[in-house]
């Protein structure tokens, strides 16, 4: 991996038109505003409409879903809102984005029984307003 320790790369250093002032060829660190530990990524989409790549992580645990929101003037995911997913002794593994006919979009949690031949389940949660993100209800539907 390509970086540099005495220069902290954010998402203006990739972003202008003339290619010579960009880093070369590479991966670099980039700060957009996430920690640096206990994160697990899980999904990627544009949940707030405003036509920007929003992310979805989860806690160490696997239980606490974090929905982070791209700002553009910072360059960075800087609002969140978290919701817990899993109760104790089940564990979130997956994280699908939905969309229904209406312009909001929704998440479904896939959820285990952290145990063996745990039984499997969804946890389904719609968005309720663009305006405010951290509007998210959770409603479950077993399966």
């Amino acid at each position: 991996m390509t970086s540099s320790s005495s220069n902290e790369f954010t998402l203006s250093n990739f972003q202008t038109n003339w290619f010579w002032q960009r880093p070369g060829e590479g991966f670099y660190e980039v700060n957009v505003g996430l920690p640096a530990k206990d994160v697990r990524m899980m999904a990627m989409a544009d949940l707030d409409n405003d036509k920007l790549t929003d992310l979805v992580t989860i806690n160490q645990s696997g239980q606490e879903v974090t929905v982070r929101f791209f700002t553009p003037s910072t360059n960075k995911y800087s609002r969140t809102t978290s919701f817990t997913a899993a109760s104790k002794g089940e564990l979130v593994t997956s994280i699908l984005v939905t969309k229904s006919h209406t312009h909001l979009q929704g998440l479904i949690a896939v959820v285990q029984e952290d145990k063996k031949n745990g039984a499997t389940f969804l946890k389904h949660y719609t968005q309720l307003s663009t305006a405010t993100p951290s509007d998210l209800q959770a409603k479950q539907r077993s399966s």
